[in-house]
C-alpha cells in the first residue's frame, strides 16, 4: 500500500502537480485545554479533546470538539487571536458560554450543545452548525435528542436560530457533521438556505430559514465508491465507508444560483448540482433526478477528501486530502483531472489528517489537522504535537501550483 501511494504521488508530480507549501503553522497543541474552568468542575478528560472543525472570523478562531469519546467538557469553543498571538498552544474558551456546552449544565436540554463537528460563517456574520445530539459515554453512544440546526449571531454572541430536525427527515445515524450556507445575493439574511450532507445515510438535507422547513435529497452519487475506501494514514491501514462529506458553493450566476460541488469521502471523484435544484422542495420528491446531478471528473488515486471549500477570489476549490495528509487545489476554469490538481501542502509527519478547511472573509485559508486515525486506532503520544492550525492567503497558497492562472 505504501509503495503504491508513493508511486501515485510521483506520477501525479510528473503529470504536473506542484507543491507551494505556503501554509503557515499558527497554533499547535500536544493536548487541548480550556481556560477559566472553575475548580469544582471535574471529571473531564483532556486526552479526548480532539478538535475537528475550525472557522475564523474577525480575529476570532472558532474550534469544534465533538463528543466522540467520554468526558469532553466543551464542544464549541473560541480563541481570541489578539490575546493568543504570542502563545503557541492557547487555551480554548467555551463559546458562547461554558453553561451552554456542559452536558450537566443547569440549563434546559434544548439550550445546551451536545456534539458539534464543523461550523461555517455566513455573510451576515452568523456561525452555522448542526448539533448532532449524540455523545459517547463510558457505556457507549447515546443520542440524547434529534439533530438541531443552529446559527449564532457573532456580533452579539447569542443564538439567532435553532431548528430541530422534523420527524419526516430521517437522520437515523446523526451523521450531519458539516454545513454549507447559501445567502441569496449575499445580503438576504432571512432567506438563507443551509445544505447539510449526511455521510452515513447518503443524503443532502436542505433547511430553508424563511420557510422554517427542511427536506432531503437522495442520490447514488452520495455514496462511497467501494473500490476507493482503503486508507493508509500515519502508518495505519483502515477502511472507511463514508459517503457525501461536504458541499462547496461557487459564486452566484446571473440568476442568483450557485453550483454546489460535493463528493463522498471514500471516493476520488467530484460531483455537482445547481442550488436551483436543492432549493426546490418538490424536486426532492422525484423518483429520478435526471441529469441535475452531474459527475465533474476525478482528482486522482489516493485523493480521498473530507472538507472542501470554494474561494470566490480565485475560483479555486481547496480539498482537505485526508488520504494524502495534504491540501489539494483545483481551479474550476479547468477540467477536473489529476494533471489539473495542485498540491498546496503535504507533510507526512506534521499534517496528519486535515479535518477541516475553509476561507474567511479576508481571503485567508484556514486548516486544522488532528492526527485523528492515530487517536482512533492507536494512542496519541501526548509528548508530541498532535493538533495544528494552519493558514495562508489563498492567492499565496496556490502560488506556483497548477491552480494559479
Amino acid at each position: 500500500m505504501l509503495l503504491h501511494q508513493t508511486l501515485v504521488f510521483l506520477l501525479s508530480f510528473l503529470l504536473g502537480t506542484s507543491c507551494a507549501g505556503e501554509l503557515k503553522e499558527i497554533f499547535k497543541w500536544k493536548q487541548v485545554y480550556y481556560e477559566g474552568i472553575p475548580p469544582e468542575i471535574t471529571g473531564y478528560n483532556n486526552y479526548n479533546n480532539v478538535p475537528m472543525g475550525v472557522t475564523h472570523h474577525k480575529g476570532r478562531l472558532f474550534v469544534a470538539i465533538p463528543r466522540r469519546a467520554p468526558n469532553v467538557l466543551s464542544t464549541l469553543n473560541v480563541i481570541s487571536m489578539s490575546e493568543a498571538k504570542s502563545t503557541e498552544s492557547p487555551l480554548l474558551r467555551p463559546y458562547p458560554s461554558l453553561e451552554m456546552n456542559r452536558l450537566d449544565s443547569s440549563l434546559p436540554k434544548e439550550e445546551r450543545f451536545t456534539s458539534i463537528y464543523r461550523m461555517r460563517m455566513d455573510t451576515c456574520e452568523r456561525l452555522w452548525f448542526v448539533d448532532t445530539g449524540r455523545h459517547v459515554t463510558n457505556d457507549g453512544s447515546i443520542k440524547e435528542h434529534p439533530s438541531v440546526v443552529y446559527a449564532i449571531d457573532t456580533t452579539t454572541d447569542t443564538v439567532a436560530e435553532r431548528f430541530v430536525y422534523p420527524s419526516n427527515v430521517m437522520d437515523a445515524n446523526g451523521a450531519s457533521i458539516s454545513v454549507a450556507v447559501d445567502i441569496p445575493n449575499d445580503k438576504d439574511c432571512g432567506g438563507a438556505f443551509v445544505y447539510i450532507p449526511n455521510l452515513s445515510d447518503g443524503k443532502i438535507f436542505v433547511f430553508s430559514l424563511r420557510e422554517k422547513k427542511m427536506w432531503e435529497f437522495w442520490h447514488n452519487f452520495f455514496h462511497m465508491n467501494p473500490y476507493q475506501g482503503d486508507y493508509f494514514v500515519a502508518g495505519i491501514n483502515f477502511q472507511w465507508p463514508d459517503g457525501i462529506f461536504s458541499i462547496a458553493l461557487s459564486g452566484q450566476d446571473c440568476r442568483g444560483y450557485r453550483t454546489a460541488y460535493f463528493h463522498p469521502m471514500s471516493c476520488f471523484e467530484e460531483f455537482s448540482v445547481s442550488t436551483e435544484v436543492l432549493r426546490n422542495q418538490s424536486l426532492s420528491m422525484r423518483p429520478h433526478q435526471g441529469d441535475d446531478f452531474k459527475r465533474i471528473g476525478e482528482r486522482g488515486d489516493g485523493s480521498q477528501s473530507g472538507s472542501h471549500y470554494y474561494d470566490n477570489s480565485t475560483g479555486v476549490i481547496f480539498f482537505a486530502e485526508v488520504g494524502r495528509n495534504g491540501i489539494g487545489c483545483w481551479n474550476t476554469v479547468k477540467p477536473l483531472m489529476p494533471m489539473n490538481m495542485g498540491t498546496v501542502m503535504q507533510d507526512e509527519k506534521r499534517f496528519i489528517y486535515p479535518a477541516d478547511l475553509n476561507v474567511d472573509t479576508s481571503g485567508n485559508l484556514w486548516v486544522i489537522t488532528n492526527t485523528m486515525p492515530r487517536w482512533f486506532y492507536e494512542t496519541l503520544d501526548t509528548n508530541e504535537y498532535n493538533f495544528r492550525v494552519w493558514s495562508a492567503p489563498t492567492k499565496e497558497a496556490i502560488r506556483g501550483t497548477v491552480c494559479e492562472l
